[in-house]
């Protein structure tokens, strides 16, 4: 991958076998999110940081959780496999089991939480509700209603709980 051979080449490292152990980790340069955003500018529409081609990959979404330009996320089928098996075998842990129903507010279009958490719900075998982000008094109380009349087994409980509250 051209961006990493870059990086890594600039640390004096340029074989797998320069890094014989934990003392040379500290040689590993770290990557910050704006240079995967320059190598997006530079090299459109994805940049040169990427292990699979576009034409391997079955969904694409942004980065969240930033402030200024989302980086582009993709996932190949393996990559889309693995979220999925790392997410039932998480809930499996918490004693949750395939048909109990879950709920989410999660966005949706390409933001790259939504449709990958609701595709993991369905994977490990939830009813999943998903319901609109609370970004209006109506879509908080939309989702509410739902909840009301689906009770879900495991309610939601992220970012926009104290949102849908108030309301």
């Amino acid at each position: 991958v051209p961006f990493f051979a870059r990086k890594l080449a600039a640390a004096g490292i340029t074989d797998a076998r320069d890094v014989t152990g934990a003392d040379n980790l500290a040689a590993i340069p770290a990557t910050v999110k704006q240079e995967l955003r320059d190598s997006e500018q530079i090299t459109p529409p994805l940049g040169d940081y990427r292990y699979s081609h576009l034409s391997e990959c079955i969904r694409i979404g942004t980065s969240t959780g930033t402030t200024g330009i989302p980086t582009i996320r993709l996932w190949t089928r393996h990559e889309q496999w693995v979220e999925y098996e790392s997410a039932a075998r998480h809930w499996w842990r918490n004693g949750w089991r395939p048909g109990m129903s879950i709920t989410h507010a999660h966005p949706g279009y390409l933001y790259g939480g939504g449709l990958l958490l609701q595709g993991a719900y369905e994977y490990f075998g939830f009813l999943a509700i998903w319901v609109p982000p609370p970004e209006t008094d109506e879509l908080a109380e939309q989702g509410i209603r739902a909840w009301m009349r689906m009770k879900p087994d495991i309610p939601f409980g992220h970012y926009s709980v104290g949102r849908f509250c108030e309301v």
